[in-house]
């Protein structure tokens, strides 16, 4: 039994230090986790979620993403963000900042930004 003892210290330790998993977001806060995790907000703002732009240099600013729903079809909008590319339907001007995130943090930031209806 003595001989069982530091092997016993040593699996409590391990699991006392060990990090302990992060709860997963509920669907509709992943959006906007991705947002702000991706920086959207240096250059967009989001009316209808309370998020203000914080542009870094003069210029860099892009417009309100609260009405997206209204106006783009979610797949041009994937395809607008993700690859900088003018897509169908939007404004001519191709995005500045290509997306660096997974196709799923993709789908779930177009989602919450199509949700986006301010008042």
């Amino acid at each position: 039994m003595k001989a069982l003892l530091p092997l016993f210290a040593c699996l409590a330790l391990f699991f006392v230090l060990a990090p302990m998993p992060e709860a997963p977001l509920p669907d509709d806060e992943k959006g906007e986790a991705v947002f702000l995790e991706q920086s959207c907000d240096r250059c967009h703002a989001v009316p209808a979620a309370a998020l203000l732009a914080k542009p870094q240099q003069e210029g860099d600013h892009g417009p309100a993403l609260d009405k997206l729903g209204e106006k783009y079809n979610p797949r041009a909008l994937r395809r607008f963000i993700k690859y900088a590319d003018v897509a169908e339907g939007m404004s001519g001007v191709p995005h500045k900042k290509e997306f660096k995130g997974t196709d799923e943090e993709l789908q779930a930031l177009v989602d919450w930004l199509l949700e986006q209806k301010s008042e």
